[in-house]
């Protein structure tokens, strides 16, 4: 699995506009004359999870518009933006505007990245995120048993791939997944107990 997130310059990436049912007239309006007659001619109402793509003139991407509840509603889900990743054509994206919890978003994008692979052949979708200011995004990191502990590459001796975030109380979290079956051969350590131990033998 690629990292979701790429450290490139903003501008080079493809804005993702977060909208409500409140909020899209206004945002609407800001749209390029084409954009808001494609956006229209789709039916797009800002529906919680309903994506569009808006082409520039060119043919490229020009923007995406994505729909989240209302701040007011009595529930809002709040990792929605991970279904970006099966919805984006392959490209470098970043959010334009703040969804509703601006790190839960970036974390669910990332986790809406990931396919398991084990049994069968999969094709994880090439998007990647450009994180927004403010949020620190790590790479994945590949345990393994060589003398640093981890590489940048997944080989044979790789046991678990993480990455760390912080949650918004500032708690710093691993999402780890096994990649190999782990024995009693992989255990080279003792381990730590609040029990005093005695001292080796010369």
């Amino acid at each position: 699995m690629h990292s979701p997130f790429e450290t490139a310059p903003a501008a080079s990436a493809i804005p993702i506009s977060f909208v409500t049912k409140s909020t899209w007239e206004a945002i609407s309006r800001e749209l390029p004359a084409e954009g808001r007659q494609f956006a229209l001619a789709n039916g797009f109402a800002a529906k919680p999870g309903k994506c569009l793509v808006l082409p520039a003139a060119d043919g490229r991407i020009a923007q995406v518009l994505f729909g989240l509840e209302d701040a007011t509603a009595a529930s809002r889900d709040l990792f929605r933006p991970g279904a970006l990743p099966g919805l984006l054509p392959p490209g470098l994206y970043r959010f334009a505007n703040a969804p509703h919890d601006l790190r839960l978003a970036t974390l669910a994008f990332a986790l809406g990245s990931y396919r398991f692979g084990r049994y069968r052949k999969t094709d994880a979708p090439d998007v990647r995120l450009v994180p927004s200011d403010g949020i620190e995004a790590a790479d994945i990191m590949n345990h393994d048993d060589s003398e640093l502990g981890m590489s940048k590459k997944v080989h044979d001796g790789t046991f678990v791939r993480s990455i760390y975030f912080m949650d918004p109380d500032g708690i710093l979290l691993e999402f780890a997944a096994w990649t190999r079956q782990l024995t009693e051969g992989d255990v080279r350590h003792r381990p730590a107990t609040a029990a005093p131990t005695a001292p080796a033998s010369p």
